[in-house]
């Protein structure tokens, strides 16, 4: 898109110069675009997560096969079964759990990036949240 355009023709684009946006530009932006932020997700409850692991295909296939075993009275067959699909369950809730608080933990990560950005043509370093669309950024260690 702007590869192989001139700075200029970037500057002009994106309404701004060397020196960066303006104190009013830089609201006006905030204002119609909103803070440079990833939208927080919700975490599921762990019961959610245990009830989600109730629809895979094989556990269900499982509960089949348990019912099965009782209309032809083979109990120790059905408790066996039931064994299985409690630790199937058990552990797949664990690892969902786990799974799901280390991408939480992540996307927070990405909300936080250290900059340093042109306003009013003065280096000005500040967290994302502040940075505004088309700012022009000197230097990011996360961008």
């Amino acid at each position: 898109m702007f590869y192989n355009k001139s700075i200029e023709e970037v500057y002009l684009k994106l309404k701004t110069s060397s020196n960066g946006l303006s104190d009013t530009e830089v609201k006006k932006r905030r204002d119609k675009y909103g803070y440079n932020m990833l939208p927080k997700k919700k975490r599921d409850s762990v019961f959610k997560i245990f009830i989600n692991e109730f629809k895979d295909p094989i556990v269900l296939l499982l509960i089949v096969a348990i019912i099965a075993s009782l209309l032809v009275n083979e109990i120790v067959d059905a408790l066996a079964i039931l064994f299985i699909v409690l630790v199937d369950i058990i552990l797949g809730t664990y690892q969902e759990n786990k799974s799901v608080t280390v991408t939480v933990t992540d996307d927070n990560k990405l909300n936080s990036v250290e900059y340093t950005l042109y306003k009013n043509g003065v280096v000005v370093s500040n967290e994302s949240p502040t940075i505004t669309s088309n700012t022009t950024v000197s230097f990011s260690k996360d961008l």
